[in-house]
């Protein structure tokens, strides 16, 4: 296997979407993205970086820059479909240059001059041609009137000729500022242009300088015209009508976008085209047949809609002399198949160099054939089922099959047969289940339509009657299909809350996760049988360890090991081994009902790890088959984080990708190789040696401090409330005589104002007004009326411009009154005087058409509806409905409701206020107007309810829920706020709810958040408010103890009290008196195992007080010396990984094993006495190791140096308990265990792929499996133990630092002695 990407797909459709370098640098628009791919050659894979975010939307076109001398040739200029065109720096994949257009045009197509540097010509939208000088930021535009550009090239030969193609066929040739051409071949849009490469006429063979121009568009022909000669065409070609490669079906374009063609002139005398059918083909312009060339298959690797066609330029220059000289072209191409190809083409030669496979979508899922173990498929978001063969090399090409019949949505999960290894499962976005046979060409088996929304989970397992049937988890619900009655509905496993279900690889479990945190174990028959709580955070992945891996000899011994991960960045591993052995019992069982009633109520608690290296959410997971133990987890952090479970520690840390982590798998080939697929829409396979780990510090955000706001608020509130009130006390006392200057002057200035607002009051007649005051035309016409009146032959000239006199208009005849008043409506239209044409309307008995208009032009206001009161009741209902529908689009809820209930629609009103989110006016609405047992009333609560919980309100919620009656959903939404009193309240309403498990477990969750946040008097009011949680005092009063011990800081005198037997403080004594006999809480203290991840100094005191919590409870002398191992092991692992945090304190290590036991090393009453458990040997050791630690840091102050012999007596008598051959077996086999597991996978790699049998692999198995049983032993009988290495490196350091010769030499011959004592 080999490193590599398979990246984004490039946009569709457009013929300039992927430009090339001189330098084999290839780029590519994808989505709002530029991907840049650089070739190493010698058929390595391309190396990929992306440009995120590149334009605000879709990318449309790229193009590099041309060679020239001194210039940096890593520029290449991208546009989109927004206003900016913009060139980055390929070096530094950053923004160098950006031109900003006018808002609301857009830069259509876009291309470099290839004679004069830093000159780049854009098409842009409005049908201007812009050149853009970046060197100095300049521009000059050019009009080509109205039309839309779709295309634009500029020629290799001069620097001034520009063709443009349109959307209506013309084509623009532009010179100098000015249009000097417009060719019309096409009939339909141009897609691409191309010159050729020699600026003479090679078709007719004379040496005009013709500069010919190739041009496609959406027909079937490609016109050549001679652009820089008379602008006619000199040749016209046909595509072939079908496909020239008859070997396999192929289809054409989609209907919708009908024919594309795009040119591309690599050559003089060679054309490239595409066909009808995805083929690059070329024709050879130098081989004419009845006056047509020639036409050849280039390769016919698409299988449809080819679109773009690109080479890398030729350094040689093309001339006269040599273009006769056969080069070897490199071309890249794309199509709708979303493959990009290159290859390269020498005459008769064709060898393709690249056959890429891309994505255009999220990569939701990865997974690999459990029979066929090299093939793997992964789901995407462009609605395709990948299928790849890992076996076949994968550097330049890829053996992926794609599967797309019925498809119509995201693919979001995906599941292979655990038996059959050519059926696939898969479900979408839509809800949608359905299953491939991937052996045949056939559409997926579709299950009925259950689902509505997005499936979280899918998976084959067993159904009642033993069969492997389809599961799949959706809108909290799980539910399995009849693999034979494909139109049945499904039928229901868990019908609330579920959000994600693992059957174990022996299908004799099955885990359920829900939205709680919780996590449920069903049997075989669907009956829960266990259940887990860690966390109050969704569970988002649950995924069992494999029965057995490469490096096992039969089964793993982690076999019942179960990875989770919550809505967090944390990942749990539970131990289900004692669970599984319980469950095993209860299906051999026949007549045991106890048994069975203890299985409903088993808690699992056995969590052996905590994984915290993620600053996101972990979305997915996946253990090694190669190795028991490995862990690969990815994040919405876009980092993927290899883990050893059993170690803690982190492997590897994979950076690679540029969005988050959405799925992840091993390499079902090779141990060392991983495969991630990503948001940022690539599948990348990795290797986990080229990646180390990198450490993550977790951000807290600052958060408000909501009560401040909330007290300042209020105490504003009531200032402005007491000012108003004074104020108007005030006024109210005063005579008017009496009110200030400052009052007085305020009364004249706002009834200044309100003269001035009717001041401004528009007249009727605005239009005749400004010709209504010339005296002279005034005069006449009144002359004329009367003598028209006086006389009947005189009457008033009708050529006359008195149609703006508006005094004698009104005294005219009616129609010519009418259509003054017509004039003045006209007039206050054109200036939206609406209010004062109603009222014209009104005078005129128009007012029906002005509301009709009105409604229209959704112009309708108060105004207008109570006057349309006037026409009819109906008639102001319609407007009253009308009115408040546009009040709804204006976002004006409030006042349509009442609008509405003027109207008595007062369902319709109530929907208004649920629409726009206002459910508790929507409510107390509903209320005052409708029967208390009308219906609505409770899909109004149900309603408000989900928005509550969708806006994170979950107190209001659960008091919605409580009126419902729905009590389960009340707790539920209280438990989700991670405060102990919420947490306490719902644990109350659980037990008068009768739900007495819930209870306990929530009344759990409460004490541990308080112990958490250092709350111990809530603490306690929680112990006494449930007495079952007594035996969580022991753990308080624990706590409280080493936080004590904390304070006293251990000093020499301290140490040197100690040693004398003469301290009076001991912890182990000190917790006997105050705890007293608390051997009956041991039980329920083990059940409830504190485990948290050890993020902090305070959760480290949490989990050490439990542990020494249980030491306190126990009955047996081992028992306790196991816990109090535990606790020191756990310190010492902490602070060997947070060294930084204990830099300028002391170790808490030293000050616990100090102050652990008030009775010196000597006495044999002490804890620290040699017993014929084994595991005291490892208590004496860490004691060992504490002190030299302690004396390192201390051995330069009075009191230590003065009394070194006696320390150094000490660590003699401690030395052989911390290095001795035991413990140095146990490491050795701990790192023996970790090399044969990498060689036995790369063994079994090497013997798969040379096809010979694992001979050689079987003895390794067996020596790993004795090995793993050997430390498995010794940890059961020692816990733990330092490592040996550290104590001797350790011994050596305080050794060089004594200055006493005769010590120094003793200490060194203790050391010396050890050492070859415990490795020979």
């Amino acid at each position: 296997m080999n490193e590599t990407t398979l990246p984004p797909s490039p946009n569709w459709y457009l013929s300039n979407i992927l430009a090339c370098s001189f330098n084999n640098t290839v780029a590519w628009g994808a989505r709002n993205m530029i991907i840049i791919a650089k070739s190493e050659g010698n058929g390595k894979p391309l190396q990929y970086s992306i440009i995120k975010h590149a334009h605000k939307s879709k990318v449309t076109c790229v193009a590099f820059i041309p060679q020239f001398k001194e210039i940096n040739t890593n520029l290449i200029v991208s546009i989109g479909d927004d206003n900016a065109i913009k060139i980055w720096n390929l070096e530094t994949l950053s923004i160098a240059y950006t031109h900003l257009l006018e808002v609301g045009k857009q830069a259509i197509s876009v291309d470099w001059s290839h004679k004069c540097a830093y000159v780049i010509h854009a098409a842009i939208s409005n049908g201007c041609i812009l050149s853009w000088n970046v060197h100095f930021d300049t521009e000059s535009s050019v009009s080509l009137g109205k039309m839309t550009p779709t295309c634009i090239s500029s020629c290799p030969h001069d620097p001034y000729p520009i063709a443009v193609g349109s959307k209506s066929g013309l084509i623009y040739i532009i010179c100098k500022g000015k249009i000097v051409y417009k060719l019309r071949g096409h009939d339909t849009e141009i897609v691409s242009l191309s010159w050729c490469p020699s600026e003479n006429n090679v078709l007719n063979g004379n040496s005009n300088k013709d500069l010919l121009l190739a041009s496609g568009g959406k027909d079937r022909s490609v016109f050549i015209w001679k652009a820089g000669g008379d602008g006619r065409y000199e040749m016209t070609i046909s595509l072939p009508v079908g496909p020239l490669d008859s070997h396999q079906h192929r289809s054409k374009l989609n209907a919708s976008v009908g024919n594309w063609v795009v040119v591309h002139w690599v050559e003089p005398k060679l054309l490239l085209t595409n066909s009808l059918w995805g083929e690059l083909i070329s024709w050879n312009l130098s081989t004419m047949i009845k006056g047509k060339p020639t036409v050849k298959l280039i390769h016919a690797n698409h299988s449809r809609g080819l679109f773009c066609i690109a080479s890398v330029p030729n350094i040689q220059e093309t001339s006269e002399e040599n273009w006769r000289l056969k080069q070897r072209h490199t071309i890249w191409t794309l199509a709708q198949d979303r493959k990009v190809i290159c290859c390269g083409v020498e005459e008769n030669n064709v060898e393709i160099y690249y056959d890429i496979f891309t994505q255009s979508g999220y990569v939701y899922c990865i997974a690999a054939c459990p029979l066929d173990t090299s093939q793997i498929a992964f789901g995407v978001g462009d609605a395709m089922l990948r299928l790849w063969k890992l076996s076949e090399p994968h550097s330049t090409s890829f053996d992926i099959t794609v599967l797309w019949q019925k498809i119509k949505g995201k693919i979001r999960v995906i599941s292979w047969h655990p038996e059959k290894e050519n059926l696939l499962a898969y479900a979408t976005e839509e809800g949608r289940v359905g299953v491939f046979n991937t052996n045949s060409n056939k559409p997926p088996t579709l299950y009925r339509q259950y689902h509505r929304k997005t499936v979280y989970s899918i998976s084959w397992g067993p159904n009642p009657d033993n069969k492997h049937v389809v599961y799949s988890c959706a809108e909290g619900e799980l539910v399995y299909y009849d693999s034979v009655k494909l139109n049945e509905e499904p039928k229901s496993v868990l019908k609330k809350e579920c959000t994600e279900f693992s059957w174990k690889p022996d299908f004799s479990c099955l885990a359920v996760g829900f939205e709680n945190g919780s996590i449920s174990f069903l049997n075989r028959k669907f009956e829960t049988c266990g259940s887990a709580k860690f966390s109050s955070e969704m569970v988002h992945c649950l995924v069992w360890h494999p029965e057995s891996t490469t490096t096992d000899l039969i089964f793993s011994p982690l076999k019942n090991y179960l990875a989770v991960a919550f809505e967090s960045h944390t990942i749990v591993i539970y131990d289900l081994s004692n669970f599984m052995d319980h469950l095993t019992k209860l299906e051999n069982s026949t007549d045991n009902d106890n048994l069975k009633e203890k299985c409903n109520t088993y808690k699992v608690h056995e969590i052996v790890a905590t994984l915290t290296g993620h600053v996101q959410n972990v979305v997915c997971l996946s253990w090694s088959p190669h190795i028991s133990g490995h862990l690969i987890s990815g994040s919405y952090d876009g980092t993927a984080q290899v883990w050893n479970v059993e170690t803690q520690k982190l492997v590897a840390t994979y950076t690679g990708h540029s969005g988050p982590v959405l799925c992840c798998m091993w390499s079902p080939l090779d141990s060392d190789f991983i495969i991630t697929g990503s948001a940022d829409f690539t599948v990348r396979i990795w290797k986990v040696s080229y990646n180390l780990p990198l450490e993550t510090t977790h951000k807290e955000l600052p958060k408000r401090n909501k009560k401040k706001q909330d007290k300042a608020i209020k105490i504003i509130d009531t200032s402005v409330q007491n000012n108003l009130t004074e104020l108007t006390n005030t006024i109210s006392e005063c005579s008017i005589s009496n009110v200030s200057p400052s009052i007085q002057k305020f009364e004249t200035t706002l009834s200044k104002e309100m003269q001035k607002k009717t001041s401004e009051r528009v007249s009727y007649f605005a239009k005749s007004t400004k010709t209504a005051n010339e005296k002279v035309s005034l005069l006449n016409s009144l002359l004329n009326i009367i003598k028209s009146i006086k006389s009947e032959e005189v009457s008033i000239d009708e050529n006359q411009n008195t149609s703006y006199h508006m005094i004698p208009i009104l005294f005219s005849t009616q129609d010519k009154l009418m259509s003054f008043l017509s004039n003045e409506r006209c007039y206050h239209n054109e200036r939206s005087k609406h209010d004062v044409i109603t009222e014209i309307d009104l005078w005129c008995d128009n007012f029906k058409e002005n509301l009709e208009e009105a409604v229209k032009e959704k112009r309708l206001n108060d105004f207008l509806v109570s006057l349309s009161a006037s026409l009819s009741m109906k008639t102001w209902k319609d407007m009253c409905e009308l009115y408040a529908h546009q009040l709804i689009a204006e976002g004006n809820s409030h006042k349509a409701v009442s609008y509405l209930l003027c109207i008595h629609k007062t369902y319709k009103a109530i929907e208004v206020f649920q629409d726009a989110n206002l459910y508790k006016e929507a409510y107390v609405l509903a209320r005052c107007k409708l029967e208390s047992d009308d219906p609505v009333l409770t899909n109004v609560l149900r309603d408000w309810a989900k928005y509550s919980v969708n806006t994170g309100n979950f107190e209001q919620a659960a008091y919605i829920y409580a009126k419902l009656g729905e009590f389960s959903d009340t707790i539920k939404y209280l438990a989700r706020r991670k405060d102990a009193i919420t947490l306490i309240t719902a644990a109350e309403i659980a037990f008068l709810c009768n739900n007495d498990i819930l209870g306990k477990s929530l009344a759990e969750q409460a004490i541990v958040i308080a112990l958490t946040n250092s709350e111990y008097d809530l603490a306690r009011s929680i112990i006494i408010k449930f007495p079952f949680l007594k035996y969580q005092e022991i753990h308080l009063l624990t706590l409280e103890e080493l936080e004590k011990i904390i304070k006293r800081n251990v000093n020499a005198d301290m140490v040197k009290t100690w040693l004398d037997g003469k301290s009076n403080y001991g912890l182990l004594q000190a917790l006997e008196t105050i705890c007293g006999d608390c051997s009956v809480h041991y039980a329920d203290l083990c059940q409830n195992s504190f485990c948290t991840t050890l993020e902090n100094k305070k959760m480290l005191l949490l989990s050490i007080a439990h542990e020494f919590a249980l030491a306190t409870a126990s009955v047996g002398k081992e028992q306790k010396l196991k816990h109090i191992v535990n606790a020191l092991h756990t310190i010492a692992q902490f602070e060997t990984f947070h060294q930084k945090d204990f830099e300028n304190e002391c170790s808490l290590l030293n000050e616990i094993t100090i102050m652990l036991d008030s009775k010196n090393l000597m006495d044999e009453r002490s804890i620290y006495e040699k017993t014929d458990y084994p595991v005291s040997i490892s208590l004496r050791a860490y004691l060992c190791y504490a002190l030299l630690n302690w004396l390192i840091c201390n051995l330069d102050k009075e009191p230590v140096s003065n009394d070194i012999q006696t320390y150094i007596d000490l660590i003699e008598h401690l030395f052989e308990d911390a290095l001795n051959e035991r413990t140095v077996k146990y490491w050795s086999i701990t790192n023996n265990i970790n090399k044969l597991e990498n060689q036995i996978a790369s063994v079994t790699i090497k013997t798969q792929e040379e096809d010979k049998n694992d001979q050689h692999v079987e003895p390794l198995i067996k020596e790993l499996h004795a090995l793993k049983n050997q430390k498995k032993q010794f940890l059961n009988e020692l816990v733990y133990v330092p490592n040996p290495v550290m104590v001797y490196s350790k011994a050596n350091e305080l050794n060089s630092k004594l200055l006493n010769e005769t010590i120094k030499n003793k200490l060194s011959e203790i050391i010396s002695k050890a050492w070859i004592s415990a490795t020979t």
